[in-house]
């Protein structure tokens, strides 16, 4: 989606949605569109483009779940396993 700011760890949670589902923290849906509202505010993003990297994001395979965790904890999302 933003391929000026991959990363090696970026590259490594692409990998894992490769492999399978994952679980993330339901408050993941939040901070993403604070992200995309920022891009946009910041001129990174066309004004309303965020509604179409939304899209994609829903179709990526991610359970979101309950969670106390915080924000920091981002990195801990984890494959599903059965």
């Amino acid at each position: 989606m933003f391929e000026q700011q991959a990363d090696d760890y970026t590259e490594s949670a692409l990998d894992a949605l490769v492999q399978g589902p994952v679980v993330a923290p339901r408050w993941l849906s939040v901070e993403v569109l604070n992200v995309l509202l920022t891009l946009e505010k910041r001129g990174k993003l066309a004004v309303g483009k965020s509604l179409d990297r939304i899209k994609l994001l829903q179709r990526l395979p991610v359970r979101l779940v309950d969670s106390d965790s915080s924000i920091f904890e981002l990195h801990d999302l984890l494959p599903v396993t059965n």
